[in-house]
């Protein structure tokens, strides 16, 4: 199998993101809803143009890895297997999901 990691910045270029509710009161403003369609939520409401760049990615993303784990592939990559990711709860920490790795072997 296959697995694909991607970097992202901004959730408008994660693949499950989707603009809906576009709304204006004149021709020259309008304003979006953004929302995840992996999670089925709404990530922020009403934004606009100029508000796109201070978005960042919400702590539920269902797809995000926890910046604990991001550091360990980049610190140590082959102590780390992505395949091994399948157990991977977001709510844990890297230690504890490291931990009950090491147990699992």
């Amino acid at each position: 199998m296959t697995k694909i990691v991607i970097e992202i910045k901004s959730c408008k270029d994660c693949p499950f993101f989707e603009k809906r509710n576009p709304y204006s009161t004149d021709g020259f403003d309008r304003m979006e809803d953004w929302h995840c369609t992996k999670k089925d939520k709404k990530i922020q409401g009403s934004v606009e143009w100029h508000e796109e760049s201070k978005i960042e990615v919400p702590e539920w993303c269902p797809i995000s890895l926890k910046e604990e784990l991001r550091n360990a592939f980049d610190d140590g990559a082959e102590s780390v297997n992505y395949d091994d990711l399948q157990g991977y709860d977001r709510d844990q920490t890297f230690e504890e999901w490291y931990s009950k790795q090491n147990k699992e072997s």
